[in-house]
């Protein structure tokens, strides 16, 4: 009986048993549950403290090697402000250098202008007539010429004496060819009026010209320079009113006269004047 009796309580003890191993199981599962959400809220919470370090990370000032900190908008301000210098600089520069080339180029179009003045002196002094070509050119207007070169141009071998030069016509004839070319006709002889005269001796072949002309004489202001679709150069010439002095300029033009020159190999020659404008009004 005892024994029967024992194995009858075997049997409830084991029923019992699932109970408690139930029982064990569902406090595992909720330990489990329980540790999983700690975990995921561990985890929620890490990634949020990443998310905000991140961000006050990009607001941390950067340590730049020898300089104080700064920011990086700071840094990118700074960045874009010498940029925008350095175009400044830039600029300034081009400015002046552009600037320097003007004044240059201005100097050396006066140096120009300065030349043709000294060239065409003696056909303002004569007030040359116009011409379309040197070859219609009266042989009287080109031997004046050339003896106002003279004037304007003496040649320290020259003989001076009584306030004038004696002059060879062959140094004539190399002042035509200078003032209009080579190959033109024409015969030496004296040329001028009772005012001013150049006196030539057939005898001597000697011109006799006045170093210090008392004579009125146009100043001439070369103003501008074109080139013409020949080649040649067209200068734009103002002449001052006739005064006594002949080397005093005037403010008053008087008229305007186009030359047009061609050049060569030793510098230019006149091959034709016209006339650019006429005052009609009388100079105070």
């Amino acid at each position: 009986m005892d024994k029967n009796e024992n194995k009858n309580i075997n049997p409830e003890a084991s029923e019992a048993s699932p109970e408690k191993k139930e029982e064990k199981s569902d406090r595992k599962r909720f330990r489990f549950d329980w540790e999983l959400e700690e975990n995921l809220i561990e985890a929620l919470d890490e990634d949020a403290m990443d998310l905000t370090e991140a961000s006050e990370d990009e607001a941390e000032p950067i340590e730049i090697e020898g300089k104080s900190a700064v920011t990086l908008r700071q840094a990118a301000q700074t960045a874009f402000g010498l940029f925008l210098l350095i175009f400044a600089i830039i600029g300034v520069a081009a400015t002046v250098i552009k600037a320097v080339h003007l004044v240059e180029a201005k100097k050396d179009n006066s140096e120009l202008l300065a030349q043709y003045e000294d060239f065409i002196l003696p056909l303002a002094a004569i007030d040359a007539p116009t011409f379309d070509s040197a070859d219609a050119l009266n042989e009287d207007v080109m031997i004046s010429a050339a003896c106002w070169d003279i004037i304007f141009n003496p040649s320290s071998f020259y003989e001076f004496s009584a306030g004038s030069y004696t002059v060879s016509s062959l140094d004539i004839d190399r002042r035509i060819t200078k003032l209009f070319g080579a190959g033109h006709v024409y015969s030496h002889k004296t040329v001028g009026d009772t005012e001013l005269q150049f006196d030539y001796s057939e005898e001597t072949g000697m011109y006799r010209i006045p170093a210090y002309p008392r004579s009125q004489a146009y100043y001439p202001d070369v103003v501008s320079e074109t080139e013409t679709e020949d080649g040649g150069i067209e200068i734009t010439v103002e002449y001052r009113q006739p005064i006594e002095i002949w080397m005093s300029a005037d403010d008053h033009v008087e008229k305007t006269m186009i030359y047009t020159l061609t050049q060569t190999d030793t510098g230019y020659n006149v091959s034709a004047i016209r006339i650019g404008a006429i005052d009609s009004t009388e100079a105070n």
